[in-house]
């Protein structure tokens, strides 16, 4: 039996990787007609993922092969493009997502391709053919032949050399690659049966191999036989195969395009740094960057689903346009943000007013009882409170609107997820399918939410704080306190007609009620029915404003979401151009 391997990248140059590629297409097409699966016929199209900087020569070898092989209807696609859509069909990614700027990095066996893409083409594509798993392949076998001085010679013995480099030392790269993943800190250890083993091997040995790789001759050798006579892997120099990959990568930041979303495909992406690589050159969350549990299959899988995105996707379309208008009025605004905004309200202005009066007032108050003094001095020193109690006011107003804010993000999240589902089987606005609990990526903050509650602005709960509480004390006093206090009323009624209200106000504050008159007026029942009046009436106003400057927020708010919405629909269309 003959053995081929790695002839991908090099079937436009060489006869022997030419013939090698017929043959396989050959024996997919044997194969598939024994398991009754139909390849070939008029009605049938096969679509052949390429990458989208190969140029024409292997586009038209591609096609020439595959025609010879026995196909029909041989189409070329771009593979980003299936990596793309089978991250939008596992929903990863939303179908406006796809429309931005999303980096596909295609590290496989025999090469590493990036293709940058907005509006779902390819703004600029680019890689290098001779970077990829094979080169890893290499290195694995110089260590096992640098552990095991025999194996060489006992392969060469066997003719099983070529088989042991590209076969079992790849499945030793993907053992080393995946436990790595998982046990950085811990050893390594495989085995070639019958030939050796690598025991012991570190993550950092790994680096330092790979940051100083030279290919073996076997390596040379076989390059030059596929036709690479005149790259930099001939030269015998050492190569830091990290760097490589790093510098090819930082040449998505050269481009006007933003890169939001980074794909990872091909099994060479498997590799720890690589994810770690492309987060120290873009500075991409997280969760921007994507890879499946599968990415050798991604851009096979995602070429797939096009025989039928078509004509899901007008649907979906259609569905979810004609239902827009019932979801926004009765789902979105009734049900959903309508009853969230009235909860805030009313917890706020609660909370705000049991804040100030019960906790802030009333203590003053009991001094005042104590000590006595004038309503003037009273005041300064509750404007003093006041102004002193603006940042735990401030907390305290975070804390209930962000509980609220958090609750109506998450209750959006699902009445618009399971919206896009049920009319299209679509996934909905940035959210993760898999993490019930993210929230709505709207920033519902930027919608002035925040500043609308009061949040920055709470000095509009002190006005008149102090006169409301003049008001309970002269106006109430002549109905709850006793002889004392109905003294003091007669003679403020008495001054009023000679000083005018205003001036009467300003003399009453000034007046110096002593300890005990202090104490009469304010009596406990005098202080309960104060704080009550106050409370009420802070609550009152808080919420009344509230309620003002929450108008023109809540409808931005529906007109952003249904703008957002919109925008989802509409990226369909593209989609369904592909």
């Amino acid at each position: 039996m003959d053995l081929r391997l790695g002839f991908k990248p090099e079937i436009h140059l060489n006869e022997k990787a030419r013939e090698s590629a017929k043959e396989f297409f050959s024996g997919l097409l044997s194969y598939a007609g024994d398991s009754r699966v139909p390849l070939t016929g008029e009605n049938i199209d096969v679509y052949i993922g390429i990458p989208s900087n190969i140029g024409e020569n292997y586009k038209k070898t591609i096609k020439s092969i595959t025609r010879e092989a026995g196909f029909s209807n041989v189409r070329l696609k771009d593979e980003p493009v299936g990596a793309l859509l089978y991250h939008l069909s596992i929903q990863d990614i939303t179908p406006s997502e796809t429309l931005g700027g999303v980096l596909i990095v295609d590290f496989g066996g025999g090469t590493c391709d990036f293709a940058l893409m907005q509006e779902l083409e390819v703004v600029d594509s680019w890689g290098d053919s001779m970077l990829g798993g094979r080169l890893f392949d290499d290195l694995f076998f110089q260590w096992l032949i640098g552990d095991n001085p025999r194996a060489l010679s006992a392969m060469g013995r066997d003719g099983a050399e070529f088989f042991i480099h590209w076969q079992r030392c790849r499945e030793l790269k993907e053992g080393f690659s995946n436990f790595m993943s998982k046990h950085r800190d811990e050893l390594w250890s495989g085995r070639v049966p019958y030939y050796g083993q690598i025991k012991g091997a570190s993550w950092q040995e790994f680096l330092e191999r790979a940051q100083n790789y030279t290919p073996s001759e076997q390596f040379r050798n076989y390059l030059r036989e596929m036709g690479r006579e005149n790259h930099i892997l001939l030269e015998n120099k050492k190569i830091n195969l990290i760097e490589w990959f790093e510098d090819e990568l930082k040449k998505a930041l050269t481009h006007h395009v933003p890169v939001e979303k980074v794909i990872l495909c091909g099994g060479s992406s498997l590799w720890p740094f690589v994810p770690e690589v492309i987060d120290k050159a873009m500075g991409l969350p997280a969760d921007s960057i994507l890879r499946s549990d599968n990415p050798y299959a991604v851009i096979s899988q995602g070429l797939s689903l096009l025989p039928n995105l078509e004509k899901k996707l007008q649907t979906a379309q259609e569905e979810l346009k004609k239902d827009l208008p019932n979801l926004m009025e009765r789902k979105i605004k009734k049900e959903t943000i309508e009853p969230s905004i009235e909860r805030m309200v009313e917890s706020v202005s609660e909370r705000v007013a049991t804040f100030l009066v019960d906790e802030k007032i009333r203590e003053k108050l009991l001094e005042f009882r104590e000590s006595g003094g004038s309503i003037s001095e009273l005041e300064a020193q509750l404007s003093v409170e006041m102004e002193t109690s603006k940042d735990e006011l401030g907390e305290v107003v975070n804390r209930e609107i962000t509980d609220v804010l958090q609750r109506l993000q998450l209750k959006l999240s699902r009445d618009i997820k399971d919206w896009f589902i049920s009319r299209g089987g679509i996934k909905p606005i940035s959210i993760k399918a898999r993490d019930e609990e993210t929230t709505y990526q709207m920033k519902l903050k930027d919608l002035d939410i925040y500043e609308a509650s009061l949040l920055g602005k709470i000095d509009i709960m002190f006005r008149g704080i102090s006169g409301i509480i003049l008001i309970v004390v002269f106006t109430e006093t002549l109905v709850v306190t006793g002889p004392v206090a109905l003294v003091s009323g007669i003679l403020v009624l008495m001054m009023l007609p000679f000083l005018g209200i205003r001036k009467s106000k300003e003399k009453i504050k000034q007046i110096k009620l002593p300890k005990n008159v202090a104490r009469k007026i304010f009596n406990r029942r005098m202080i309960d029915y104060t704080i009550n009046k106050t409370r009420k009436k802070v609550a009152r106003d808080v919420k009344k404003e509230l309620i003002e400057r929450m108008e023109e927020p809540r409808e931005r708010l529906l007109e952003e979401i249904e703008g957002t919405i919109e925008r989802e629909i509409n990226s369909l269309s593209k989609l369904s151009a592909l």
